[in-house]
């Protein structure tokens, strides 16, 4: 970003500024009636497409396919709504999108302590978790397109959605004794890292079978 365009205060702290809108698509073809609380932006398959994914507090999905050079020519798009038709109470919705197979699409919703797996807008498979989830990603990796990580309490938990024993979970990691686990992500190279209310992050290398890969404190 260029210099005058920003905007400092006192020891330099940024102020915000407005930005100019050079240009939009129109996504209305689908709104939502909640507050959204994920987004989620990737690169579609062939040149000039985006894909955008929203859910809002009661898991109500819609994606998007936006033509990026020219105005937006409709195409594909779709709107899942939630399972139980948004009955009852609004919560975090997290979503994400397999990164091999892009019509692949989990939903997290916190209060319904559920994953909904989606092949576009067929439902696939619920993984119900013990806990409240707070965070969800697919594993990277060819061989990894059916495996999901979810930080839910305390604890790190990895699904397989082609497995049906226990539910489909298949390895399940404590985190901090007495904390909470906000976020997870994955690496091309399998591993995973979590972080949470104890300020530090932990990376594990599932093929170790939850051994300790590495971790760092964020700690200051």
């Amino acid at each position: 970003m260029e210099e005058e365009m920003l905007s400092r205060g006192k020891e330099s702290l940024l102020i915000p500024i407005s930005a100019q809108v050079i240009s939009s698509s129109v996504v209305d073809r689908c709104p939502h009636h909640s507050e959204i609380q994920s987004v989620v932006l990737a690169e579609g398959e062939g040149d000039s497409c985006l894909i955008l994914g929203t859910v809002d507090a009661y898991g109500h999905l819609i994606v998007s396919r936006l033509d990026t050079v020219a105005e937006d020519i409709d195409r594909a798009s779709y709107s899942v709504p939630p399972r139980d038709s948004g009955v009852g109470e609004g919560s975090w919705a997290g979503l994400c999108f397999s990164p091999t197979h892009q019509s692949t699409v989990a939903v997290a919703r916190e209060l319904c302590k559920s994953i909904d797996i989606y092949d576009q807008d067929i439902h696939i498979r619920s993984l119900r978790t013990l806990w409240c989830p707070s965070s969800v990603r697919f594993a990277q990796g060819s061989e990894s397109s059916s495996i999901l990580t979810i930080t839910e309490g305390s604890q790190l938990s990895i699904w397989d959605f082609r497995m049906h024993n226990n539910g489909g979970c298949v390895q399940r990691i404590s985190g901090p004794t007495g904390g909470i686990l906000y976020s997870v992500c994955t690496s091309p190279s399998g591993l995973i890292a979590v972080g949470g209310t104890d300020r530090a992050v932990t990376v594990y290398d599932p093929r170790r079978l939850g051994c300790l890969f590495s971790s760092f404190s964020s700690r200051i």
